[in-house]
């Protein structure tokens, strides 16, 4: 717009919660590069309750795993 390269957010140009980008008054085509730094700020709320916490889940059936193994290996010593 208006011959430059690169216009700002709020110049002819927003931002949706959902991603969506809406480009008011382009009199031209326009091109839309989106970046995303900040990997954590997806919304993942409608993702089922394993998918959101996956690695917390993973985190523990390895401890237990561990435990089970340790006590399992420790009865076996004792006999």
């Amino acid at each position: 717009m208006d011959g430059k390269n690169f216009v700002g957010e709020g110049k002819g140009w927003t931002l949706l919660r959902d991603n969506t980008v809406v480009i008011t008054g382009a009199a031209k085509n326009a091109t839309v590069n989106h970046y995303v730094f900040n990997v954590f700020s997806f919304d993942d709320s409608n993702l089922p309750f394993y998918q959101r916490h996956s690695v917390a889940i993973a985190t523990v059936l390895a401890i237990v795993l561990t435990v089970v193994i340790a006590v399992v290996i420790k009865v076996k010593v004792r006999r």
